[in-house]
């Protein structure tokens, strides 16, 4: 079962496409939230900047949230990266090739 969590179906290509796809659309937003009637129409200039501001503020909310649910999914799809299971499994074995050792000895002590 172990092995299953470890080496999931889904392919790393797929992963690589879905975080390219939300960089390039983070990257490409600002261009579509520009408003090219608003430089023509006669805004203000206060009310061109703070149009430009929560544009700003909304990107960023925007790409904070995205890129957030893009790392969990990436942390979703390798749970194990980060853990040391190298030392927790020589760990793990070095106890157990002391057990017949151990059982030995209690076997000979009590009988």
């Amino acid at each position: 079962t172990c092995r299953r969590i470890k080496f999931p179906p889904l392919p790393f290509g797929l992963s690589l496409v879905t975080t390219g796809f939300i960089m390039l659309w983070l990257v490409l937003l600002p261009f579509g939230l520009t408003d090219a009637r608003a430089a023509n129409s006669g805004f203000s200039l206060s009310t061109a900047i703070l149009s430009t501001w929560t544009s700003g503020l909304g990107l960023f909310i925007l790409s904070a949230m995205l890129l957030c649910v893009d790392e969990a999914a990436n942390q979703l799809e390798d749970p194990f990266h980060s853990l040391p299971l190298f030392d927790a499994t020589k760990t793990a074995m070095a106890h157990l090739s002391m057990v017949p050792d151990d059982f030995a000895k209690l076997r000979a002590a009590a009988g």
